[in-house]
């Protein structure tokens, strides 16, 4: 037997796996990119404000229809929509709509 010296390359039958993942990426996904790129450029009018992501269930309708008017005027609402209209998150208020339970459990 003789020694051709330290095996070079991978062993055989050894797959690397790619260094990102390979499964492509659903719309939801890009719009929700797409959505938190323009939000970096431009905050959404929402920005900061609890109330958009409280529960249905502890919020008041003065506070629903403030929170439409805040949507109205966001420069991000089409994306905001789009992208709500995509993912339909569960919870949440989105471009003018709250998403999600509608009363408590």
């Amino acid at each position: 037997m003789t020694y051709n010296g330290p095996r070079r390359g991978r062993p055989r039958g050894l797959r690397l796996k790619p260094a990102t993942p390979s499964r492509p990426r659903n719309d939801a996904e890009q719009l929700y990119e797409k959505l938190t790129s323009q939000g970096t450029d431009t905050p959404p009018a929402c920005d900061g404000d609890d109330t958009f992501t409280a529960e249905r269930a502890d919020l008041h309708p003065a506070d629903l229809t403030r929170m439409r008017h805040v949507c109205n005027r966001c420069p991000l609402l089409d994306a905001c929509r789009t992208y709500a209209d995509a993912a339909k998150p569960t919870a949440g208020f989105w471009a003018g709509s709250h998403r999600g339970k509608t009363s408590p459990e």
